[in-house]
């Protein structure tokens, strides 16, 4: 059973393309850290110091690095259906490829999580801990997957939290047959559509389909679906993005808080989007740009460690304990130091594990 699709042999620009998706892998992945980085200890409000928390906040937490998982899912939507004969077999193998690359992870990297939090509870470490009062398996299951909504977010994130991205990407993914059948017959209404349904939706999302996921993913999908190169395409708007890139920028980081903002901020992504592939695709093009096979290599593994408790809670008990910033000047510092630490530490770990545990990485990365 034959559902379309297929491999299309004149994309001119194959090169480009999969060098550009390979680069972004890691700086990618940098964004995303960056999104994480706590600022101090509880006790430090970042508002009571205006310039950091519109250079840490207002422009990279919520503005420059928030390209990182739209982007993310939009070329995991393209890969899911690149160079495929769409057909029952391959979507079997492709559901199977995703439990090893997205499942099995999941479940690695949740496990010491549940480990770590009910030892430091059982140790007094903490008077409380999420799972405290959950006894059944059910109760622990719904814990990992993530089913309830913190007090300010939409999305109801796993025990892992940074683990939504893999949970709905596997549910999202578990659903390409409806994706490639919509895409196929009315591809650019249905990506216009889940464009405007992303824009203006304001509630909670579902755990596993959220609209961020659905949409990038299958505005991915699209290209891959039709046979169109998104880097040959993203250069044709490429410069008037770079030209809009900055002051959308600047509108987002100015109205944080402002019912427009919403408007805004999207506005940014999708421009975000099409300005760094496009500028990461002329670097590809012109050879400045080159892919580095053990950063690459190791983006998945600073994605799951780098918000571990067991690895950020002791660390920022540590500095807060020697050091609370005293100014803006000195909070950024300490942002970008943090930042570091974590991308320096899980490196040098999965530099470790890939020369003398190689076999761990097929559970931890999924066999990246």
């Amino acid at each position: 059973m034959v559902l379309g699709g297929g491999y299309f042999p004149w994309m001119q620009n194959k090169s480009i393309l999969s060098e550009t998706i390979s680069w972004l892998r890691f700086p990618l992945i940098v964004l995303v850290v960056f999104i994480h980085v706590s600022y101090g200890p509880d006790s430090l409000k970042i508002e009571d110091f205006p310039a950091a928390n519109m250079v840490c906040r207002n422009f990279l937490q919520n503005g420059i690095a928030r390209v990182a998982v739209p982007l993310f899912f939009f070329i995991a939507g393209f890969l899911y259906f690149y160079k495929n004969e769409w057909n029952l077999p391959a979507y079997s193998k492709k559901v199977r490829s995703r439990v090893r690359t997205l499942a099995i992870p999941f479940l690695v990297w949740t496990l010491p999580v549940i480990a770590y939090m009910l030892l430091v509870y059982k140790l007094g470490v903490t008077r409380s801990t999420v799972c405290a009062e959950n006894d059944s398996l059910w109760d622990w299951m719904k814990l990992a997957y993530g089913v309830n909504y913190g007090e300010d977010s939409t999305i109801a994130f796993p025990l892992v939290f940074q683990f939504w991205f893999l949970r709905d990407l596997f549910i999202v993914g578990l659903l390409s047959p409806i994706w490639h059948f919509l895409l196929k017959r009315a591809g650019t209404f249905f990506v216009a559509a889940l464009a405007v349904l992303w824009f203006a939706w304001r509630g909670n999302q579902i755990p596993g389909l959220s609209t961020t996921a659905i949409f990038f993913f299958c505005a991915g999908a699209y290209f891959s679906i039709h046979g169109r190169d998104f880097t040959k395409d993203f250069s044709k708007i490429g410069v008037p993005a770079l030209v809009a890139y900055l002051p959308l920028l600047i509108a987002n980081a100015l109205t944080q808080g402002v019912p427009a903002n919403r408007w805004i901020h999207c506005a940014f992504i999708c421009v975000s989007i099409v300005a760094v592939v496009f500028a990461v695709a002329r670097g590809v093009a012109s050879g400045n740009l080159r892919e580095s096979a053990f950063l690459s290599g190791a983006s998945f593994f600073v994605y799951a460690a780098h918000a571990a408790p067991y690895f950020t809670s002791p660390f920022s008990k540590l500095i807060s304990y020697f050091y609370i910033p005293a100014s803006s000047a000195e909070l950024v510092v300490v942002f970008f130091a943090k930042a570091a630490f974590q991308i320096l530490v899980c490196l040098g770990v999965y530099w470790l594990l890939r020369r003398w545990l190689p076999w761990s990485l097929r559970f931890l990365t999924g066999g990246r």
